[in-house]
């Protein structure tokens, strides 16, 4: 309880504690996680603010009471405290790098800047802070009064920009006057820079709140969006006394955002809407679209239908908000189908700020009201057209599954037997034996109940280069789910391609040996085999299960690399294939010395992919220097992806498109009878930093991406893979690369698999 006058208002907050000692990786998580929290309890009660807590002395009754009623005004004497304050973050970073730390030019005309926003008497109502054009310093760009049009000049594409900005809001009977802090960071802005504009955002945040009471906080996706309308709308909050909060029947018609925040919710022709609802129930319709009609902020109704996703696509145009009720009928994982309900919000790109804002609260109270008579399934939403299709509704409407008593027992057991396993693996490593185990311990495991321990040794039967087996065949159980092993055993390729089938999905452990000069080693690969005719969901789910079993094996035998079968042909998974597949690099790098002057690589042939003979690919670049100028821009970070492909000319590869974006933008690029090579700069977390200042800095990686769609002709396809390994060389003399991707279906590209490629192990996206 917050009073306020004569009356007290109860108010909602978030703490986030993370402790000294937590790992960098979760610390950094934790970001992501506690904004997911906040928002997702937005839409559920009125929230009044959030406080990040690090030391146990930061949480107190008085500091929570201050973050909600806002930090008070300056008693005589705390003004020579914000601006030791100042310095303090100005020498210390205020927890961020030192580099990133806010450096005021002009330390005295700041505070005297922001104490006018609270003055009678200056006729000032916002303040533009921005960077010297050398970056070291921050600065007031200008200080005005006129709102947001004033100053809307300095919000460009290249530019970051923080604007402190005083308005006058209604409240009640009377009207006040609140600060809010609008943070801009244009699309265009590097990666560098957006990263420590996050940083130097919330350093001006806590220093204008040493001076200034400040009442929230906008960060602007679009110049669009920012508004005098929309500082207004995030000042504004409404009063719950005591004695009852607001009257129930007006509140079942609105849905609160962040900070107290409301926006009406309301259905045009309710009794229509709920005919319909009972009608999709009884099976009569299968599908209803929602939308608005032209200003109207009412959710109504717009169509209906009894056929499946393609009738609702018409309606999915760029620049329409639709929400729409569909049945559909994902294949299950036994010898039945049945029908399941989902709710998918589309967004498209060209909607307009006020309903952009009113989708994700009105998506909620939508969601909540047809549960009361469709039961639902899942909920999707999508911005582009690349975030829908019927196989992502699909996959979104099979993603859980139940497990077993027995599978609920081998959890409680593992804890328990991870001391034995590390034991077992400690006295590996100290003996004579010839192959090496590393820790499983942050590993887990894909298999189910008993499986485990029988694919835990026949891994280690593997691993062991005393024994006779070199293979292991993965399979699925009867349910389609659950790993198990089908079979071990030595031999080489033509001992275990009896399993790629053009029905089923393998996945191999096989051990080759390679002779060099006077001594002989054991490389170990992962094969995988998707056969051509495997239904789409397993197709999909086959890609996780590949990542986690290759984590998994790695953890107990070093692998060496991994192989994709993509063409669906026995014929191109063989010995040779695989061994050029591992040592790929020696052999770039010896015909690149022997090229040398030449322009291109030359990668030697050999009886396989579809190259007879003593056949040799050539490979060169149409224009090199229009490849140098794109790469030096992705180091500069004036692009953040490079695509290159071929020319009409085969053999021959140039600069196809680039740009600023992540996975999304080159998922937009990805061609189903395409083949595509990418560089992307990727921003990551430095797990090399620990202690308090984890999860303050980032670190770019490149990536290299291989993309073949599944529409790509098969010889073309095999001969794809030697083309890859000469592109990768070839880049990699021009811009230092930490990992590389290979694709075959769009979902295979992730957050998560990027992660993993580039090292940030143990990272996850929620």
């Amino acid at each position: 309880d917050i009073t306020d006058g004569d009356y007290s208002t109860l108010k909602y907050m978030l703490i986030a504690w993370v402790g000294e000692n937590v790992k960098p990786l979760h610390r950094a998580r934790s970001a992501h996680h506690r904004v997911a929290i906040y928002q997702y309890a937005s839409s559920v009660i009125p929230m009044h603010g959030e406080l990040q807590v690090m030391t146990p002395s930061e949480l107190s009754e008085e500091n929570l009471r201050k973050k909600l009623i806002g930090t008070k005004i300056l008693a005589e004497g705390d003004e020579e405290k914000a601006i030791a304050h100042m310095s303090h973050n100005r020498s210390h970073g205020g927890g961020a790098s030192h580099d990133n730390a806010i450096v005021w030019q002009d330390p005295e005309g700041v505070k005297s800047a922001i104490l006018s926003l609270r003055s009678d008497t200056d006729m000032v109502d916002f303040v533009v802070f921005g960077y010297t054009d050398d970056g070291k310093y921050t600065v007031i760009l200008e200080k005005g009064k006129g709102g947001v049009s004033a100053c809307r000049k300095h919000f460009k594409d290249d530019a970051v920009v923080f604007v402190v900005m005083s308005a006058v809001v209604p409240d009640g009977a009377y009207s006040v006057q609140k600060n809010i802090l609008i943070a801009w960071v244009g699309p265009n802005v590097p990666p560098l820079a957006r990263s420590r504009s996050s940083q130097n955002r919330v350093q001006l945040y806590q220093y204008a709140t040493e001076l200034i009471q400040l009442h929230g906080e906008i960060q602007a996706l679009s110049a669009a969006e920012i508004s005098d309308d929309l500082v207004t709308q995030k000042l504004s909050g409404s009063k719950y006394d005591k004695a009852g909060g607001e009257n129930e029947e007006a509140a079942a018609h609105r849905t609160r955002s962040k900070k107290g925040q409301h926006f009406n919710f309301n259905i045009h022709n309710p009794d229509e809407f709920n005919d319909l609802l009972n009608q999709f129930r009884a099976r009569k319709i299968n599908w209803i679209t929602l939308g608005y009609e032209g200003e109207d902020q009412s959710v109504r109704v717009l169509n209906k239908g009894e056929g499946g996703y393609s009738e609702v696509t018409s309606a999915l145009k760029d620049d329409n908000l639709v929400y729409f009720l569909l049945g559909a009928s994902p294949e299950d994982e036994g010898n039945y189908t049945q029908i399941k309900n989902i709710l998918v919000t589309w967004v498209g790109p060209s909607v307009d700020p006020l309903h952009k804002g009113l989708s994700s609260q009105h998506r909620v109270a939508l969601y909540q009201l047809i549960k009361k008579t469709v039961q639902l399934h899942g909920e999707l939403q999508a911005l582009n057209s690349n975030e829908i299709s019927e196989q992502l509704i699909f996959e979104k409407l099979t993603l859980s599954k139940e497990r077993n008593e027995d599978d609920l027992v081998a959890c409680r057991l593992k804890d328990e037997q991870k001391a034995a396993d590390k034991e077992k693996r400690e006295r590996s490593q100290t003996s004579n034996a010839k192959y090496m185990f590393v820790s499983t311990a942050e590993v887990a495991c894909p298999f189910q109940g008993d499986e485990e321990k029988t694919a835990k040794e026949a891994i280690g039967d593997v691993a062991d280069e005393t024994t006779q087996t070199n293979y292991i065949v993965f399979g699925y159980a009867d349910n389609k789910t659950d790993l198990r092993v089908t079979e071990k055993g030595s031999g080489d390729v033509s001992a275990f391609n009896k399993y790629f089938t053009e029905d089923k999905i393998a996945y191999v452990l096989y051990g080759i040996t390679f002779q060099d000069g006077d001594y002989s080693v054991i490389k170990r690969v992962l094969v995988t085999w998707v056969g051509q005719k495997v239904k789409p969901l397993h197709k999909a789910r086959s890609s996780q299960h590949r990542a986690a079993l290759y984590k998994y094996v790695n953890s107990l035998a070093v692998l060496t690399g991994e192989f994709h079968a993509l063409s669906g042909q026995v014929s191109d998974v063989s010995d040779d294939l695989i061994r050029k597949k591992l040592e790929g690099t020696k052999i770039l790098d010896e015909s690149a010395k022997s090229d040398k002057g030449k322009g291109g690589l030359t990668v030697g042939g050999g009886s396989g992919r579809g190259f007879k003979k003593g056949e040799s690919f050539q490979f060169k670049w149409e224009d090199e220097s229009l490849v140098d100028k794109s790469i030096a821009s992705l180091s500069k970070g004036e692009v953040t992806w490079v695509q290159f492909g071929n020319t009409k000319a085969s053999n021959f590869l140039t600069v196809v498109a680039s740009g600023k974006g992540d996975i999304e933008a080159i998922s937009a690029q990805l061609k189903d009878a395409d083949i595509s090579y990418f560089l992307l700069a990727k921003d990551c977390p430095d797990q090399s930093v620990s202690g308090k200042e984890a999860g303050n800095y980032n670190v770019i990686r490149n990536v290299f991406i291989n993309w073949v769609g599944p529409d790509v002709k098969p010889m073309v396809k095999a001969r794809s893979s030697q083309h890859r390994v000469a592109v990768y060389s070839s880049l990699k003399q021009k811009i230092q690369l930490h990992g590389e991707i290979q694709l075959s279906a769009h979902d295979e590209l992730t957050l998560d698999v990027v992660f993993d490629k580039l090292g940030v192990t143990g990272w996850r996206v929620s």
